[in-house]
C-alpha cells in the first residue's frame, strides 16, 4: 500500500520537461445585429419606419466604436446622433435607424460601423426599403390648339398612366 502512495506521489509531484500555460488574450470583438435592415414596402407620405442597430461587444475588452456613418444617395434613410462611444465586455447600444419614402422608389443605403475590433474594425450593414405610391404620368403634358376657326372642332388625345404600384 505505501508502495502504490509513493508511486501516486511521484507521479503527482514528479519533474516533467513540459509545462502547459494558458495565454489569455484580451481583446475587444464586435457583434451587430440584425446584419441588414429591412424596412420592406411603406406607404410614401404616409408611412415612415424605424429600426434599432444594436452594438454588441461579445469580446472581453472596451470595443472603441466611431459614430456610425450612413451611405444613402436619395437621403431617404436617417441614423440617430450618436457620438463616438466605449462598450465594455458584454454592453450593447441600440442606434435608430429611420426610412422616410417620398415617392414609388426603391431606397439602397448602408450603415458603416468603425471600431477596435482587431479581426473586423468595419461592420458594413446593408439598409433598403420600398416606397408605394401612385405615379401619375400625363402625356403630352402640354399642347397648342393654334388658331381655331369658328364652328370648327379641334380634338387631341391625352393620354393619363398610373407607373406606381398605388
Amino acid at each position: 500500500m505505501f508502495f502504490r502512495f509513493l508511486v501516486a506521489l511521484l507521479f503527482i509531484t514528479g519533474c516533467s520537461d513540459y509545462q502547459m500555460a494558458k495565454v489569455i488574450e484580451r481583446e475587444a470583438d464586435i457583434l451587430v445585429h440584425p446584419e441588414n435592415l429591412d424596412f420592406e414596402h411603406l406607404e410614401s407620405g404616409k408611412e415612415s419606419g424605424e429600426i434599432n442597430l444594436t452594438v454588441i461587444n461579445v469580446g472581453d475588452d472596451d470595443l472603441y466604436v466611431d459614430p456610425p456613418v450612413l451611405y444613402d444617395n436619395d437621403g431617404r434613410y436617417g441614423v440617430g446622433e450618436t457620438p463616438a462611444f466605449v462598450l465594455g465586455p458584454g454592453e450593447l447600444l441600440d442606434i435608430p435607424v429611420t426610412y422616410t419614402p417620398e415617392t414609388f422608389e426603391e431606397n439602397l443605403g448602408e450603415v458603416h460601423i468603425y471600431s477596435s475590433d482587431p479581426e473586423d474594425p468595419t461592420v458594413v450593414v446593408p439598409v433598403n426599403g420600398f416606397g408605394d405610391a401612385p405615379v401619375i404620368i400625363v402625356d403630352p403634358l402640354d399642347f397648342d390648339y393654334g388658331t381655331i376657326s369658328m364652328g370648327c372642332d379641334n380634338e387631341e388625345r391625352i393620354t393619363i398612366t398610373n407607373e406606381g404600384n398605388l
